[in-house]
Formats: C-alpha cells, structure tokens, sequence
C-alpha cells in the first residue's frame, strides 16, 4: 500500500513539472538564441498582405535573444542597433512563447523546440506583420 501511494506522489510530480515546461526539452534560461529571418508578411485590414524579407521590413536579418538579460537584440542594414526588452516568458513543452512592447507596438515570439523555427508576430493596432525564421543556440 506505501509503495502505491509513493508511486502515485512520483507519478504526480511528473506530471506536474511537465505540464509546467520543467521538460528534458526546455530551452535553459540561460542561454542566447540566434534568430535568421527567413520570410515577412505584412498586412493591411481591407488590403492584400505582401510577403518581403527583413530589409523589407527594417529588421535586422539575424536577431541575438539573450534569456538571461532578458533582451532581444540586431543590427539593421542601415547600421541601426534594434534594442527590445522582453517583458513574459513561458518556457512550455514544445514550445517557447516570448512577449512584450515597445513603442506602440506588441510582439509575441513562439520558437518551436523540435524544428528549431520560430514566428514572430508583432501590430501596432493598424498593421499586422508575421515573421517566419530559425533559430539555434549561441
């Protein structure tokens, strides 16, 4: 009878710390991720959205995401320095969902675990953009 309630505690536990991202495949916290934009959609309420590239969208093609400092980082063709600070993070099974502001504008960023990409989405409350790219480890 102990032996069954120690294995339910342990069973529960797991169960637990994995629907919490406390999974083998979490992203440690610690870590910098480098980001590739690979694609852009932009789109208008009422108009046809257009696919680009970063430039396209003045984003910086590669984009440093350092967890630890909690900040989100690139340079711009033009030489522009792009500064974000990264307001929620939730580090889910599959998945790694960031989120903040600035300037007017909300972004959300969710990297695939498995596949190594990611989408970006960001709006200003009039324009919707959508960034598809990949990522690896710094």
């Amino acid at each position: 009878m102990k032996k069954h309630i120690i294995l339910a505690l342990v069973l529960l536990c797991g169960l637990l710390f994995s629907s919490y991202g406390f999974t083998s495949d979490s992203v440690p916290t610690d870590r910098v991720l480098i980001c590739s934009v690979l694609e852009t959609v932009t789109c208008v309420a009422g108009d046809e959205c257009e696919k680009g590239n970063a430039e396209d969208v003045n984003l910086p093609q590669f984009l440093s995401v350092d967890l630890k400092r909690k900040v989100i980082t690139g340079t711009k063709v033009d030489g522009t320095q792009l500064k974000t600070e990264i307001g929620r993070i939730e580090n889910a099974r599959d998945k790694l969902v960031l989120q903040g502001s600035q300037l007017g504008k909300a972004w959300t960023i969710v990297f695939n675990k498995k596949t190594k990409k990611f989408v970006l989405t960001v709006t200003d409350g009039e324009v919707g953009y959508t960034v598809f790219g990949a990522w690896i480890y710094r």
